[in-house]
């Protein structure tokens, strides 16, 4: 095979890979959370919040992703949570949790929890 072909296949099959969400990427969906509950504004994704859903903010995440998040101080998990605001404006925070979802990961008394999120 010709060093051209051999180039060109490669650059096909690159190209051609599904894109996904590379390792370095989880790492930096591990930090610090807190909740909010603001009822009543317009998400980044144009619906109103209601702090009684399940749903996240993220500086970054495409609208519309689904995360699994981690609550490392208690080990509870939620699945499946779909990000629908940008947020949060913290130094140092990697998600604002619906007040909902800080009550499924334990954290609405403190506050704060450090977590481990993924795309899911």
């Amino acid at each position: 095979m010709h060093m051209r072909t051999t180039a060109a296949l490669v650059v096909a099959l690159v190209l051609s890979a599904p894109l996904s969400l590379s390792a370095s990427m989880a790492h930096d969906l591990t930090g610090k959370a807190s909740w909010y509950s603001l009822p009543g504004n317009k998400m980044a994704n144009g619906q109103i919040f209601n702090p009684s859903r399940i749903s996240v903010a993220h500086k970054t995440l495409p609208l519309g992703t689904n995360v699994c998040i981690t609550n490392l101080d208690n080990g509870i998990t939620v699945r499946n949570i779909p990000v629908t605001d940008r947020g949060p404006y913290i130094k140092g925070r990697v998600f604002d949790a619906s007040k909902a979802l800080a009550r499924k990961l334990g954290f609405i008394p403190a506050g704060t929890a450090h977590v481990k999120g993924w795309v899911c």
